[in-house]
């Protein structure tokens, strides 16, 4: 019975250890399923404030967008009603009063070149008022204006008076209105193009001949070797001599170049021995280097463009302009 009795306690024992065991087992698992939803939780509520952030972004990013398309189709729509106001206002017909005289046109017409003035003054961008018989007035001499309104309305094909004053004076029309066509079919008349000449033409007129001899250079004193000597006097003046080439030529007659271009052409290893004329001539970049007689006064530059001019650098400040 005893061994029974100390049996029996001992099971009751091991029960309450195994309860308590258990028991303790339980209250960690509950404890860790605690902390679980707790984490779980925060998450949720940190989601939740993240879509809501989310959610307010997007609802301002939706209100800029639709405040950005409206004021877009405010503006097209102020454009058209603009456009429509201008379509209306170039259909209709002007009429001129040009220092007295009458005219009536298209505001197409007076439009065409935008860049011109009478395009600025009838765009619709700017307010003018007519006189009281609805004509706007421009304070210019309406001799010439005809032949500015025939321009602009058969530009291709234009019909420009003979008389060289009346284009002279037709040619200060086109630059007060700013009608840079036909200012350049005015100067196109008045300055007529250059006639070309070539190498073999102009050392055929100079009546070049075969003439070896030795220079020393102004300035530096490099000697060089002259191959032609120019036999005549000659001129060849208001020609399109540009980009030839005179090298080795001793001049030996009187030439004149007046008024021709003469841009970058090359005049090295010459001899200046009489005079050379190249008054009013376009000497853009041209050479002169290694040359005899420059200093002596027998090259004429009277008014002649020289930008760009080359000379060798011991002479440059003694060359007579």
């Amino acid at each position: 019975l005893i061994n029974m009795a100390y049996r029996s306690i001992g099971w009751e024992e091991t029960l309450d250890n195994t309860i308590a065991t258990a028991v303790g087992v339980l209250k960690s698992q509950k404890a860790l399923l605690q902390r679980q939803i707790q984490d779980q939780r925060s998450k949720e509520t940190a989601f939740n404030k993240e879509m809501a952030q989310k959610r307010a972004k997007l609802d301002q990013e939706e209100q800029q967008q639709c405040a950005a398309i409206n004021a877009e189709y405010k503006k097209l729509d102020d454009e058209k009603k603009a456009m429509e106001g201008v379509y209306k206002f170039q259909s209709t017909r002007i009429k001129l009063d040009v220092g007295g005289q009458q005219f009536t046109t298209s505001r197409s017409t007076l439009t065409k070149h935008s860049d011109s003035m009478l395009a600025t003054m009838f765009s619709g961008r700017h307010e003018l008022i007519p006189d009281e018989e609805g004509a706007y007035f421009i304070d210019r001499d309406g001799t010439h204006f005809r032949h500015v309104l025939n321009f602009l309305r058969d530009e291709d094909s234009p019909t420009l008076p003979e008389d060289k004053f009346t284009l002279q004076e037709l040619l200060k029309e086109a630059d007060f209105y700013q009608i840079d066509r036909l200012a350049d079919a005015i100067k196109a008349v008045l300055v007529p193009k250059k006639a070309r000449l070539s190498q073999q033409e102009v050392h055929s007129q100079l009546c070049l001949k075969h003439h070896s001899r030795n220079c020393s250079a102004d300035g530096t004193g490099t000697i060089f070797r002259i191959q032609q000597v120019s036999s005549a006097n000659v001129s060849i003046n208001d020609a399109d001599l540009s980009n030839l080439s005179f090298t080795g030529i001793y001049f030996a007659q009187n030439c004149s170049f007046k008024g021709s271009d003469m841009s970058n052409v090359q005049f090295h290893q010459c001899w200046f021995g009489a005079k050379l004329d190249l008054s009013d001539t376009d000497l853009t970049n041209a050479s002169f280097t290694c040359c005899k007689g420059l200093t002596t006064g027998n090259v004429i530059f009277t008014s002649s463009i020289r930008d760009g001019i080359k000379f060798d650098w011991a002479i440059e400040q003694y060359v007579r302009f």
